[in-house]
């Protein structure tokens, strides 16, 4: 214990500066300590207390955290770039099916958002034949037009002329706007060589297909993209009287199995080879009465959503449609056509 002020003045005059000196270091460090209580020692038989120990950090100023550089952002996963096709790559409408109407009697059932044909198709397209043709005399075919379960009348009109013609299609159906495609256009050496192929809504032109036979090119009043201009290059609609001009002038193909193929092309700018296969001489009962021994062929899609052609030819009269059918098979839909009369 240190000693108290009155003791320290009882001592020699030498010994007070030594005490004194060490009464400082005692308080200075009671001062530091917070003072030294007086603990009693522990009992003999009381429990062993455990000294918790308690680190402390010390922590950064606020200006030396702000230093810290912050983590790098999350990356964005990349999505790898999808394949762009080429412009005169076909689009598949399988990947969109809801842009694709039902088959119209020209068999005009392409995508609006459809582009030229895909390039092996294109290159397929030159080795279609070439086939002598004599085209059938002018007539105007009125049908039948079942679709679903609406029906409706649809009129072929053929106006052929010394070096050029003119076709039409135009069909109503109950509740619905009337349709109708046109073709245009001269003859040559492969036949019919149409000029302008449009698609029309109430009398109106939609859209249209123009063969520019100078340029060997075919451009389109939609989409901005040409497609080569191949001998023998046929519309929506003038297949329809190609096949009977082929036929009437080589009866040789009307043997079942055989094969005649066309270059066929749209007004949205989609174009394919079609093959028309024999299938056969079947008998008819249509609106207008039996038609016995008629041609029938049939157009097989390459792609889910192309148009399957089945039509009939009536040899009698000069091979001219009496019956057609096109739908998508995917949809079940189809439009038919059945003669009622012939003029």
């Amino acid at each position: 214990m240190p000693s108290s002020p009155s003791r320290l003045f009882k001592l020699p005059p030498r010994w007070r500066p030594g005490a004194l000196l060490a009464a400082a270091v005692v308080a200075l460090h009671a001062a530091l300590l917070g003072g030294l209580p007086n603990v009693p020692a522990p009992a003999p038989d009381a429990p062993r207390r455990v000294a918790l120990s308690v680190q402390v950090r010390a922590l950064a100023p606020a200006s030396t955290l702000a230093a810290v550089p912050a983590p790098p952002p999350a990356r964005a996963r990349s999505t790898p770039n999808r394949a762009v096709p080429p412009a005169n790559a076909a689009v598949s409408p399988a990947a969109n099916p809801a842009a694709n109407p039902v088959a119209t009697p020209a068999g005009d059932a392409e995508p609006a958002t459809a582009a030229a044909a895909a390039p092996d198709v294109a290159g397929a397209a030159s080795d279609v034949p070439v086939y002598a043709t004599q085209a059938p005399s002018a007539a105007t075919l009125h049908f039948e037009l079942r679709r679903g379960a609406q029906s409706g009348q649809a009129v072929l009109a053929w106006r052929p002329g010394e070096s050029t013609y003119e076709l039409s299609l135009d069909s109503s159906t109950f509740g619905l706007p009337a349709l109708g495609s046109a073709s245009r256009g001269a003859f040559d050496a492969a036949g019919m060589a149409p000029e302008r192929y449009v698609d029309k809504r109430r009398g109106r032109e939609l859209r249209a297909a123009n063969f520019q036979r100078q340029a060997h090119q075919i451009s389109f009043s939609g989409p901005a993209q040409t497609l080569p201009l191949w001998p023998g290059s046929q519309d929506r609609l003038s297949w329809m009287l190609q096949l009977p001009a082929v036929l009437r002038a080589n009866p040789n193909l009307a043997t079942p199995g055989a094969q005649l193929q066309m270059w066929v092309v749209g007004a949205r700018g989609l174009a394919d080879v079609w093959v028309f296969s024999v299938i056969g001489l079947e008998d008819l009962q249509l609106p207008e009465g039996p038609v016995p021994a008629a041609l029938h062929l049939q157009r097989e899609p390459r792609r889910p959503y192309d148009t399957q052609v089945d039509i009939w030819l009536d040899p009698a009269r000069q091979h001219l449609p009496v019956r057609a059918r096109l739908g998508l098979r995917p949809t079940g839909e189809s439009t038919e056509l059945l003669l009622q009369r012939l003029e």
